[in-house]
């Protein structure tokens, strides 16, 4: 009865160590893309800013309205794609 006890503990013990080790890998890689996604947008509003600077000397108001927009647009598209790869369990 003891044995049993004991084997059939050690087996769930196992699956449950499998199960929470793919769960860990599956955190940590999804944490990675979602960072390398927000790296890549940054860079990408970076390159915006860097090609706006020369017009900024005759035309500062229209760089910077076109800096505001398209920091604003970034900080949208990132909202959505969270939005978009949420759980749709309600709490």
């Amino acid at each position: 009865g003891n044995n049993v006890w004991n084997g059939s503990t050690f087996a769930l013990l196992i699956l449950l160590g499998f199960r929470v080790q793919t769960a860990y890998a599956r955190f940590w890689e999804s944490t990675t893309l979602l960072h390398q996604m927000q790296g890549e947008w940054f860079e990408s509003v970076s390159s915006l800013f860097t090609f706006s600077s020369s017009a900024r000397a005759e035309q500062e108001e229209e760089v910077v309205a076109f800096r505001h927009t398209v920091v604003r647009l970034m900080s949208l598209m990132h909202g959505s794609a969270l939005e978009e790869i949420k759980d749709d369990i309600s709490v």
